[in-house]
């Protein structure tokens, strides 16, 4: 994932891990080393763990993080 890229991430998480929520936003800054996404929705920035975020493209509505 690079910067400037559309990404598909988890806005809620259950305790078990289970995602709840999804959204589409814009993809700030990517720690690959941390694995940690800085995204960009609704005028806020979100600090999502790697696991949660995907790059958002053709067949994103098909990826183990939105069912």
């Amino acid at each position: 994932m690079k910067s400037a890229d559309l990404v598909m991430f988890a806005t809620e998480v259950d305790s078990s891990g289970n995602v709840i929520k999804c959204d589409i936003g814009l993809l700030i800054k990517y720690e690959k080393w941390e694995k940690i996404a800085y995204i960009l929705y609704d005028s806020k920035i979100y600090k999502v763990h790697g696991a949660y975020a995907r790059k958002a493209g053709k067949h994103s509505h098909k990826t183990k993080i939105c069912k």
